[in-house]
């Protein structure tokens, strides 16, 4: 679990900063989602 976290804060290090970007289109639309207490996810799908 270490190992894997000390991974993952290397690799979220290297990433580009995203200063300046804003809210996109996609964001508002997960935050609207949220607001209405819907998920973001989609539904399972259901078997034939």
């Amino acid at each position: 679990m270490v190992r894997w976290v000390d991974y993952a804060k290397s690799e979220v290090a290297a990433w580009p900063s995203t200063d300046g970007v804003g809210l996109n289109d996609r964001t508002e639309a997960i935050l609207h989602s949220i607001k209405e207490r819907r998920s973001v996810l989609e539904s399972p799908s259901k078997p034939s």
